[in-house]
């Protein structure tokens, strides 16, 4: 009940109809989200194909709703293209790790098999992560 619902959509989307599929299914979820996540101050954009636009978008939003209210537990689900949801996990290993944050990935128990028709783009990205160490591990252990 005192949750903050935040919607990012692909913006611009993949192909010319996503978006607005998108949009659609934000309304027929709204009963299961909450009211008011299609409203202006909680929707955002981010461009569909660029994972670190997606990660930065991330930042700005958290670091906002942050300086207004602290946020004392986080949950990150990406429900959008892969790149979006390669954003999301750069924005957690890089910003959100060891602190209140979630990582959930819902999982469908049907899909549309018949999405698409053969291959129209490969997407392929370079990720290059810090150090990312285990902190309960002694030097020796590493």
């Amino acid at each position: 009940e005192f949750s903050r619902k935040i919607q990012i959509f692909g913006l611009p989307s993949l192909r010319a109809d996503m978006y607005q599929e998108n949009v659609l299914r934000a309304y027929c979820a709204e009963e299961a989200v909450g009211r008011h996540t299609a409203d202006e101050s909680s929707s955002y954009f981010a461009p569909a194909n660029d994972p670190f636009a997606t990660a930065s978008t991330l930042r700005e939003i958290v670091n906002r709703t942050n300086s207004r209210k602290a946020i004392t537990n986080l949950y990150l689900s990406p429900l959008a293209t892969k790149p979006q949801v390669l954003g999301f996990a750069l924005y957690y290993l890089t910003e959100r790790r060891n602190t209140a944050t979630s990582l959930i990935f819902p999982f469908c128990e049907a899909y549309d098999q018949e999405t698409s028709t053969g291959i129209s783009r490969v997407w392929k990205y370079t990720v290059e992560l810090p150090h990312l160490h285990d902190e309960t591990k002694s030097d020796q252990e590493r």
